[in-house]
């Protein structure tokens, strides 16, 4: 919260969208530098090692061109996580909680027995040893969650089950391992271009179709491999 209110942040913040248009562009720019310049080299089929594969070739100064750009994307895409952790991840862990808060009390007042309901949930012992993060048991709110290791683990998994923040902790990773294994890892990269993605509605609900009918293309596609194999 004082994070929030600082100046600094605060300008950055409200350039977020600029600086998201800045990293794609920078992941474009990489890429064209990436199928423009870089190549095989000359090997000689009778003395190469069919089981190692060289490294691309590439100019040396693309390549310094290439290295600069991968620095300037890990600052900005860092940068951006950060700005995006920092306005929005507060707000997602308290949804995600007082989400599954209800369902606990919810499947706690099913399951239970209709006598067993008439005494408060802060002074059932049975609920207190299914719930053990707060001493108010049911009647926790995320302000009252204490800071524990248990809370911590679930909280992380909250974390890395919401799409966007998950996409923006592997954009900064794809840059870093591009930068860390160059000169072959610029191929790291060509991840970043799927930013696309986010930048389409259309393209949303082509994932979407996907994702929620995954189960039907996974066996059409065993069947095709049946009936090519036939």
């Amino acid at each position: 919260q004082k994070l929030s209110q600082n100046k600094l942040f605060s300008f950055l913040a409200h350039r977020e969208t600029t600086l998201k248009n800045f990293s794609f562009l920078l992941a474009i720019v990489i890429n064209i530098l990436i199928i423009a310049s870089y190549g095989a080299p000359a090997t000689n089929p009778f003395t190469v090692d069919l089981h190692i594969l060289p490294p691309p070739i590439v100019n040396r100064y693309v390549g310094w061109g290439i290295l600069f750009l991968g620095f300037l994307q890990i600052c900005v895409s860092g940068l951006t996580l950060f700005i995006h952790s920092v306005s929005h991840v507060p707000s997602i862990l308290r949804q995600s909680w007082k989400t599954r808060l209800t369902a606990l009390k919810a499947n706690d007042r099913r399951l239970r027995p209709l006598n067993e309901r008439v005494n408060d949930d802060k002074s059932n012992p049975k609920v207190m040893e299914s719930y053990p993060l707060s001493e108010k048991g049911m009647d926790a709110t995320y302000d009252e969650l204490p800071n524990t290791f248990k809370f911590k683990m679930i909280s992380t998994y909250f974390l890395l089950r919401n799409p966007q923040l998950l996409f923006y902790i592997l954009y900064l990773v794809s840059a870093m391992l591009g930068v860390l294994f160059f000169p072959s890892g610029p191929f790291f990269f060509a991840f970043q271009l799927l930013d696309i993605v986010a930048r389409s509605e259309l393209l949303k609900y082509v994932i979407r179709a996907v994702t929620l009918n995954g189960k039907s293309i996974l066996l059409t596609t065993l069947l095709t491999f049946v009936i090519v194999y036939l």
